[in-house]
């Protein structure tokens, strides 16, 4: 059984230079790797120089216009032409819908698929229609026409499978009626990062959306400001415009902003400041900027580490100090007070000896117990 694999190339010209497209899917005996083609408006004498269809109706209306299609081949090449839907790709690039998902929106109301063969570096004019429906909502909606061939090819796995290879141009469409041009930042997320040396500064990881809530195609200058507690360490960072945001969709945004301290709370505040497109003057679609805000804890651990040891080592050396100087004063008054027993106890030795003198002889005998003897009587 064979797969379809949508993978190959789809270019959509901005210039006026046809939007050529090589396709290039995976295997050796792939076909479509040697044909060059494109897609571009033209009118019944052919190619008119319009770089992509632009239109501007009311609901209901209807408008009649050519597509070319270039074979810059060496062999003849047999294409299906279709319309489809514009969708943003992830990363916010412009794209169409798979050629097996049905379109809802402009691709429904051209309507174009048929197959058309064009001579080596020919080319072949396709009349199509556009019917705007009478329920039709305001704004833009964007579609592309494609020129595209399957062939068939080896996958890695050496299974054989078919590659829808395409190539295309824009349709771009703007309905009547009331426009809303508007940007969002939603899904706010941030993180701080820092190695675990003292006194370095740590990364600041950024993650949001960019959603299109209005109803017209807009593109957007993006900035990034942030700060500390009280306002310090203060910086900016400038990213890539975002590219033509179609409504209803949105592209996700990851940065990083590098050499940030570590201010405990830091606070970064998201702006965007949509654009409309080129073809519409700034002061005709005026925007509002689309902001959001979240803050991030960054402690400084090593920092509050050292300072914590710190802080122990000055309170133990404070307690050491206390406790010697306890001791000391107990040793002291330990002191004084023995000096003060034995001072105590020789004044009353004093005393005694001052009352009773007879008491200090060296025989010891008080005066009561001494005897006279008389002489011996002849």
């Amino acid at each position: 059984m064979l797969r379809i694999v949508a993978g190959a190339t789809v270019i959509f010209g901005l210039t006026i230079a046809p939007a050529a497209a090589q396709g290039n899917p995976p295997g050796e005996d792939n076909a479509a790797a040697t044909q060059t083609w494109s897609v571009q408006p033209a009118g019944d004498e052919g190619a008119d120089g319009r770089p992509n269809w632009h239109y501007e109706l009311e609901p209901g209306e209807t408008v009649d216009d050519v597509a070319q299609v270039n074979n810059f081949s060496a062999e003849v090449v047999t294409f299906r032409v279709y319309s489809h839907d514009a969708i943003n790709t992830p990363e916010g690039g412009f794209t169409l819908q798979p050629a097996d998902v049905e379109p809802t929106g402009i691709g429904a109301w051209i309507g174009l698929d048929e197959e058309i063969t064009v001579e080596p570096g020919g080319s072949a004019l396709v009349p199509f229609t556009l019917t705007v429906p009478d329920d039709a909502t305001p704004g833009d909606h964007t579609g592309g026409i494609i020129a595209s061939i399957t062939t068939e090819a080896t996958d890695a796995q050496g299974q054989r499978v078919l590659v829808d290879s395409r190539a295309g141009s824009r349709v771009y469409l703007r309905v009547a009626g009331e426009v809303n041009p508007a940007l969002a930042v939603t899904g706010l997320e941030a993180g701080y990062e820092r190695s675990w040396v003292p006194f370095s500064t740590g990364d600041v990881t950024v993650t949001y959306r960019v959603e299109n809530v209005g109803n017209v195609r807009l593109s957007g200058e993006q900035r990034i400001t942030g700060h500390g507690l009280f306002g310090f360490g203060e910086h900016t960072a400038t990213l890539a415009d975002v590219e033509e945001l179609l409504p209803g969709q949105a592209i996700t945004v990851t940065t990083r902003i590098e050499n940030v301290a570590p201010l405990l709370r830091i606070t970064e505040e998201v702006t965007v400041n949509p654009r409309p497109p080129r073809t519409t003057p700034a002061e005709a679609l005026p925007t509002v900027l689309a902001t959001a805000a979240v803050s991030v804890w960054a402690v400084p651990w090593p920092e509050l580490i050292i300072v914590g040891l710190l802080v122990l080592g000055i309170a133990w050396s404070w307690w050491r100090r206390r406790q010697q100087k306890q001791q000391t004063a107990a040793m002291l008054a330990e002191a004084v007070a023995r000096a003060r027993e034995e001072t105590r106890r020789e004044l009353q030795q004093s005393a005694a000896t001052t009352e009773n003198p007879e008491s200090s002889s060296g025989d010891g005998d008080s005066p009561k117990d001494k005897k006279t003897s008389a002489p011996p009587t002849m």
